[in-house]
């Protein structure tokens, strides 16, 4: 596997989007109303998205 350099600046914003991203998943869980397909997908995006932003931060 071939190593690849990002700047500080594309880190800086990946994690920033991560983070927006991961706060909508939050507001989106807290709703009522949803439906366990729905709930278990936005579980899985949040899971996603944290350790995104554990890696990029």
């Amino acid at each position: 596997m071939r190593g690849f350099l990002i700047d500080e600046k594309s880190i800086r914003e990946i994690s920033l989007l991560a983070q927006k991203e991961l706060n909508e998943v939050e507001k989106l869980m807290s709703e009522k109303h949803r439906s366990p397909l729905i709930l278990r997908a936005l579980t899985e995006r949040r899971e996603v998205l944290s350790k995104i932003k554990q890696t990029f931060y």
